[in-house]
């Protein structure tokens, strides 16, 4: 029947929250009850999808937002912050973007001001971002208090050499964290010199990554502030998805890929005195990784409905036929998501002309999921079915996917889209579609509409990939990490075989803006698809993973570097793979020596450089006269010196300067020939023979001084 769209519905589902009265009352003893500002406290409630951690997620925002209003009017009133966070949405697998909205959304249910973390945020944006306008882009940040930041914004555009800091420098003595400080007045300059000092101290020579590493400490060191000027403040930060954090990441346990939620426990730990409640699949494992999160993690499994529970949630809908809720029941078993969906089906036939039958309920989850599509109309099936395709939605993201496939939808109207149980209200206007729903449409599009399927992630691809490459000599921005990734999942949808290679080719940029952290998770999600489509033996595949290794050993976790490199040569030294003498396998195994020596294993990387010079200097490989024949024998030396052997180090540098001198190698102009001169003079020195090592030192600048070399 026809009838205007802003008339009242004749039946509208009201949804009451059911069961998990212990769950409520744990969060609600947590929220109400005193916590000392040195007491750690983190609730986590796990269990396979569709138990309803997210609706107990919704529900305890709403129980907070109650407990909360009802305190204001307490004579000892405390006052509630607090912020979500679902990972389902990418943008907040982003350490950066999830504590900034962990910080506003703290910030506007409270008076709680973040200088520290607005500091810090401020510098690394700056340093990831040259060129674009900080202020315009998170205007949220620079409001009332904090546009003191604009004086740290000042002196750091005036300071910072962005070409620089893309080559990992850091200009000299500009302390531009100091020179901030000094302009700092009123409350804002008493806290500089009580804290604000010390917690900042030295971020100003650290490189980005190294600031997105510790930004959850200055957000923690603000929170603990807040805390002590105002000892009833009460923050409770809700966390949702937490499984999404492993999502498409090449190790999926929270031991041997702990990295993913590191950036959470420093959080934690950072922030005593707050309440944490983590909803995701798997319980978490951090007593694992340190002993002391045993005693600190309260960890609860989220069963399944009961009977009872799930019929007196259906009587308050109210669905009154006995027979129909017991079809409801039994097909749901006990999971909430399928209760749920199918009472989505039963508003939409009470609202309609088809009186809602016992039939149309029940069955296995796949039966309950198809007659829960085959019952909306192809336009509504259509939307629904575009909104599959994205990660987060957004009206302006549907409305242009609808333009660009306008043969799929008819009247989109983004209100009526929205509206069912499984979208679930994420930030900044968008909004999260539960993922067995998307999983379903998603395998529904592949199988039903293939070419349909492949044009609308190519539309999506072709979008992002326009946006991933910075400007020339620029540094790529946030937006391009984010274009990257997201061209990435729309091309591994469609052609995951290619997707791994492209990714190699594209990350060049970022290689050359050493963005560490990145890298290693675009490189980790693409080595998922890597060892699922090409296998483990697959150049892409080695590279991928070798390329992982180089990320870790820059951020100095030499340890972890040196594992995954070992596990390619492991790989390539294989006849049947590449073996022991090919180039690549050698520099695998040179890379090995390299954590080693960074660990301080100066003897092991010496005789591991020792074994892969050995093959090296044979004529059938490289012979003694190769370029990297010279370099890891050069490395031999410096791992000797490394080890006091000065004498040792010596001879062996200069049997390496004997053959670089040559006219047939290099010849003794040649910069690599001065940079071995200049070492000899250096273990000349080491051994306390001065004299010796400035004769070195002046013959090697008598040819370097000269018009015809360097001059």
């Amino acid at each position: 029947m026809i009838a205007p769209t802003h008339t009242e519905k004749p039946f509208k589902a009201n949804r009451v929250f059911t069961d998990r009265e212990d769950a409520r009352d744990l969060f609600r003893s947590a929220a109400m009850n005193d916590q000392s500002s040195d007491e750690y406290r983190v609730l986590m409630w796990y269990g396979v999808g569709g138990q309803g951690k997210s609706a107990l997620y919704r529900e305890c925002q709403r129980m907070l937002k109650s407990i909360g209003d009802a305190a204001v009017n307490l004579p000892n009133k405390r006052a509630y912050i607090w912020a979500r966070v679902d990972f389902e949405e990418s943008l907040y697998r982003r350490p950066e973007e999830a504590l900034r909205s962990i910080r506003l959304q703290l910030a506007r249910t409270g008076r709680v001001s973040f200088p520290a973390f607005d500091a810090a945020f401020a510098l690394y944006m700056l340093k990831t971002n040259p060129g674009i306008d900080i202020r315009q882009r998170y205007p949220e940040l620079f409001r009332g208090e904090s546009e003191v930041v604009d004086d740290l914004i000042e002196l750091s555009e005036g300071a910072l050499d962005f070409a620089a800091e893309a080559a990992g420098a850091v200009v000299p003595g500009a302390n531009i964290i100091y020179k901030w400080g000094a302009r700092l007045t009123g409350r804002l300059l008493d806290w500089w010199n009580q804290r604000g000092k010390s917690v900042l101290e030295g971020i100003d020579t650290l490189l980005p990554d190294e600031i997105l590493e510790q930004l959850p400490t200055y957000l923690g060191a603000d929170l603990c502030d807040a805390q002590q000027a105002t000892p009833r403040l009460r923050p409770v930060v809700l966390l949702d998805t937490y499984e999404a954090l492993w999502r498409d990441r090449a190790r999926k346990d929270g031991v041997s890929d702990r990295r993913a939620d590191q950036w959470v426990r420093l959080l934690v730990q950072d922030s005593p005195g707050a309440l944490f409640a983590i909803f995701g699949r798997d319980k978490l494992r951090w007593a694992e990784i340190d002993p002391d999160w045993g005693e600190i993690v309260d960890a609860h499994l989220l069963g399944k409905l009961s009977d009872e529970d799930a019929d007196d949630f259906l009587r308050k809908i109210p669905i009154e036929d006995a027979d129909i809720r017991a079809r409801i029941i039994d097909g749901a078993e006990g999971l909430p998501f399928y209760l749920d969906l199918q009472v989505d089906l039963y508003e939409k036939l009470a609202a309609g002309d088809d009186t809602p039958k016992p039939q149309h309920f029940g069955g296995s989850h796949g039966d309950i999921l198809d007659r829960f599509l085959d019952h909306l109309s192809d336009s509504e099936q259509g939307a629904l079915r575009l909104a599959s395709y994205l990660d987060t939605i957004t009206q302006e993201e549907m409305s242009e996917l609808v333009d660009a496939f306008p043969g799929r939808v008819a009247n989109f109207r983004w209100p009526q889209l929205i509206s069912r149980s499984f979208f679930t209200e994420g930030s900044d206007d968008g909004f999260v579609l539960h993922a067995l729903m998307r999983e379903e449409l998603q395998r529904r599009e592949r199988a039903e509409e293939p070419g349909h399927f492949e044009r609308v992630h190519r539309h999506l691809f072709e979008k992002w990939q326009a946006r991933i490459a910075p400007p020339e000599n620029t540094q790529p921005t946030a937006e391009n990490e984010q274009a990257f990734e997201r061209a990435r999942m729309h091309l591994g949808a469609v052609d995951p075989e290619t997707s791994v290679g492209w990714v190699l080719k594209q990350a060049k940029p970022f290689e050359r803006a050493a963005r560490l952290w990145f890298l290693e998770r675009i490189y980790g999600a693409s080595l998922v698809v890597s060892l699922e489509t090409l296998g483990e033996e697959h150049p892409d595949t080695l590279t991928t993973r070798h390329n992982i290794a180089h990320q870790m050993g820059q951020q100095g976790r030499y340890g972890e570097a040196e594992a995954e490199f070992r596990a390619v040569w492991e790989i390539q030294r294989r006849p049947d793979v590449l073996g022991e003498e090919h180039p690549n396998t050698l520099t695998t195994r040179h890379n090995i020596a390299d954590q080693m020596g960074q660990q301080g294993r100066y003897g092991d990387a010496e005789a591991e450089l020792r074994a892969v010079w050995e093959i090296e200097r044979r004529p059938d490989v490289l012979g003694e006269e190769h370029p990297d024949t010279l370099t890891t024998r050069h490395n031999i030396a410096y791992q000797m010196g490394q080890q006091g052997r000065y004498g040792d180090a010596e001879a062996e540098s200069r049997a390496v300067w004997e053959i670089q001198r040559r006219p047939d190698v290099l010849g003794e102009d040649h910069p690599d020939t001065l940079t071995t001169r200049h070492n000899i003079a250096q273990q000349m020195g080491r051994q306390g023979r001065y004299g010796d090592a400035e004769a070195e030192l002046r013959a090697v600048w008598e040819i370097e001084r000269r018009p015809d070399v360097l001059g």
